[in-house]
């Protein structure tokens, strides 16, 4: 078993919707394990995960990592959780910006340095997206944001008011829309924005 790579792909699904380690060769054929394999590759597996240099974090439990028998063998189990977002990015080695990776389809590729940034930027408490912007106005927001947001918006409430309101006020459509979800409060000095574009 190649501890690296299994810390590899350990990482990349950590970074990503989390997932069920299986290493394989050019073909998959259950050759199984003896009980002192077992033993030594976790081991060897928990010793890498909690070795601060080869491994920035380990969020495994015990019952994520289990000898099961497949096809009369047995086989080491390593079930990997997505990792919250106050842990990611988890990654290799020291430096977060060469040991990032995450999976994509099928494959495990080292995250560029953009990604690595947002990840770090995602572990505040207070997100970034619920902040109050002062003294912008809804000018600043994206036009084509909104009007993609009200025609999904339109498809899946089709009779709620807002549509109505939206129609009636064509020219005002972006400023209505964010005013009814609450992402736009006027105030007598200035007009308040709130990034939430989950809601936007």
């Amino acid at each position: 078993m190649d501890i690296q790579l299994v810390t590899e792909l350990k990482d990349s699904l950590h970074n990503y919707d989390g997932g069920l380690a299986i290493e394989r060769r050019d073909s998959f054929t259950v050759e199984g394990l003896t009980d002192k394999q077992i033993v030594k590759y976790q081991k060897d597996f928990w010793s890498t995960l909690n070795d601060r240099n080869k491994v920035s974090k380990n969020i495994l439990l015990n019952h994520h990592v289990r000898p099961v028998i497949v096809r009369e063998k047995k086989i080491l189990r390593i079930d990997v959780p997505a990792a919250d977002r106050h842990d990611k990015p988890v990654y290799i080695g020291t430096d977060p910006m060469k040991g990032t990776y995450k999976r994509d389809y099928e494959g495990d590729f080292l995250c560029a340095e953009e990604t690595v940034r947002a990840m770090f930027a995602d572990q505040r408490d207070v997100s970034g997206d619920v902040e109050v912007l002062e003294e912008f106005g809804l000018d600043v927001l994206n036009q084509d944001t909104i009007k993609g947001y009200r025609i999904i918006f339109e498809q899946l409430h089709s009779g709620h008011p807002w549509n109505a309101m939206i129609k009636q006020y064509a020219g005002y459509s972006g400023h209505i829309l964010t005013k009814g979800i609450g992402a736009a409060i006027y105030t007598t000095f200035s007009v308040r924005c709130v990034q939430e574009w989950t809601m936007i």
